[in-house]
């Protein structure tokens, strides 16, 4: 096409990538470990239940990032730099 091959209109916006969209969700554990720690600081020390059920979600928003963060400085990275990689 004239003036460079461009066709107007044929732009694509960038995709989000996977990474960004793991980064949203270790954010959301984040909040949910800061309202269960919350949570936990507000609780009565005569509801011994209460409390094991928010040590157990503390636990829970806790691994997920943990899981999660590995994922996300792989598929940041180039592939010949990730564990499984082969040559």
């Amino acid at each position: 096409m004239p003036g460079g091959g461009h066709r107007a209109g044929s732009e694509r916006a960038p995709q989000p990538s996977p990474a960004t969209a793991r980064a949203q969700v270790v954010m959301g554990y984040m909040v949910g470990v800061a309202a269960m720690l919350a949570a936990f600081y507000f609780t009565p020390a005569s509801m011994p239940k209460l409390q094991w059920a928010t040590v157990f979600m503390i636990g829970f928003f806790l691994y997920g990032p943990q899981m999660l963060i590995g994922l996300c400085g792989a598929e940041l990275a180039r592939p010949a730099l990730n564990s499984n990689h082969i040559p």
